[in-house]
């Protein structure tokens, strides 16, 4: 992962909304330029591999476990949706191992890699996919359910192989 700066700006940059003298953050990658932002990046930012889909599912799904007006069915359908990006991911991890020729070709080690990958995001989909979203079990009310929704959700992390 890129080194996060923070800067004291020079002068005015509209395109993220910093004015001269207020604070701003600043990171590069190897290959791929410097990026800059009004607040400290977040994950999915910091990493141009196939990863920053995965970090972008949860941080969505953060994003709305944090609003306080989000009903329960929004943080249900974010659930569902970081299942289906997760999944996503796997199928190109699994792609890439079956281009790579699998465990036959001269590329053993990273197919091994990109299949391991592909197991733990299936892991960490199947954590959301196998949430039970209070339809069988009894809660007083919908805050209820969805307070133990959130709870389940965000408990949920990740570590980019």
């Amino acid at each position: 992962m890129p080194r996060v700066s923070s800067q004291k700006a020079a002068k005015d940059y509209p395109g993220i909304n910093v004015k001269k003298g207020e604070i701003y953050f600043k990171w590069s990658f190897r290959y791929g330029g410097t990026r800059t932002s009004k607040t400290y990046p977040r994950a999915s930012q910091l990493t141009q591999s196939k990863y920053s889909n995965v970090y972008a599912a949860l941080e969505s799904l953060e994003d709305t476990c944090a609003d306080e007006t989000a009903a329960f069915q929004d943080i249900v359908d974010a659930v569902v949706d970081a299942a289906s990006q997760i999944h996503e991911v796997e199928e190109e991890y699994n792609e890439a191992d079956e281009a790579m020729g699998g465990h036959q070709g001269v590329n053993y080690e990273r197919a091994e890699a990109c299949q391991q990958c592909a197991s733990d995001l299936d892991d960490l989909a199947n954590q959301f996919d196998s949430m039970n979203f209070g339809k069988d079990e009894e809660y007083k009310t919908e805050n209820d359910a969805r307070d133990e929704l959130i709870e389940r959700a965000t408990s949920v992390s990740v570590d980019e192989v």
